[in-house]
């Protein structure tokens, strides 16, 4: 089974183009250079949607095969979005059953200083949460480019629901009609065949991101319980 495919079909709504990969030459350069061997599950993300820039770089960004390094003793293939945290694989957990990804706060240090920890998720699961994360995070302009991406976008937010006694109107509504397919690293985020929606299930109490529900559709007619039971506001 290869779960990168389902779950950026799932996504997208359609199948996969050929085009929308990277070519198996390109990851056994970028192998042969770093004297290793890819896991399977990252092979299977850049095979199958490595130019796909929705969920290589809608908001994280993914390294190309040629930029992938290793860096005290970890394969670094992710970025996030402000080069505050970057994701790698310890060598040593290369060809293990199950492989765990690791986070760096400070890749920059030298390599006796950087610090690492475990994400909760092992690699396969890590992915494909952060392909869902990217689909939901994307800009208007590259869910059009996308053919099949969610270029509408709304904003709700937890507290009026709450304020207003909805919030477990709203979540009972999402569990009967909606999918839930990430749970974990402080996100909530649900999926249907027409939308998206994401929010953060850990207030940090220094900031307001935390409070808002993001909502991404394809079609904004779906959307009428949301703007009328749920005040929901579509953004500029």
């Amino acid at each position: 089974m290869n779960r990168i495919k389902q779950t950026a079909e799932k996504i997208l709504g359609r199948p996969l183009e050929a085009s929308e990969g990277v070519d198996i030459q390109s990851i056994e350069v970028a192998e042969k250079k770093l004297n290793v061997k890819f896991p399977q599950a990252l092979k299977d993300f850049y095979l199958n949607v490595g130019k796909l820039a929705l969920f290589t770089d809608a908001f994280e960004f993914f390294a190309k095969p040629k930029q992938i390094y290793i860096k005290s003793n970890k394969l670094v293939f992710l970025e996030e979005n402000q080069a505050v945290l970057s994701w790698g694989i310890d060598l040593s957990d290369l060809g293990k059953e199950v492989v765990p990804v690791y986070h760096s706060p400070n890749i920059g240090d030298q390599e006796s200083e950087v610090i690492w920890y475990t994400e909760a998720l092992p690699l396969p699961d890590f992915l494909e949460l952060i392909m869902f994360y990217q689909a939901a995070s994307a800009d208007a302009d590259l869910q059009t480019r996308s053919k099949g991406g969610y270029p509408l976008s709304y904003v709700g937010y937890k507290s009026d629901l709450e304020n207003a006694e909805l919030w477990d109107k709203f979540q009972k509504d999402l569990s009967e009609k909606w999918e839930k397919v990430v749970d974990g690293n402080g996100l909530v985020i649900y999926w249907c065949k027409y939308g998206l929606l994401l929010y953060y299930s850990v207030q940090d109490l220094d900031t307001d991101v935390d409070d808002l529900i993001y909502l991404s559709t394809r079609k904004d007619f779906d959307l009428s319980d949301f703007k009328s039971k749920f005040g929901f506001q579509q953004l500029d």
